[in-house]
C-alpha cells in the first residue's frame, strides 16, 4: 500500500518504537510485503 497513516508522522523522531509501529502499519497493510522483509531480516541476523 502507498498510503502513509498520520500516527507516522504524530510519532516524531526516530527510534525503535516508532520503528516497531511502522513495521506494524506495512504488516497491517501488505502482508506479503512484510513477510518478505521479517525473512530478509531473519537471514540477516
Amino acid at each position: 500500500g502507498g498510503r502513509a497513516p498520520p500516527n507516522r508522522e504524530r510519532a516524531g523522531g526516530g527510534g525503535p518504537r516508532r520503528i516497531v509501529v511502522v513495521r506494524a502499519v506495512t504488516a497491517a497493510d501488505d502482508p506479503a510485503a512484510a513477510t518478505a522483509d521479517l525473512a530478509k531480516r531473519v537471514r540477516a541476523v
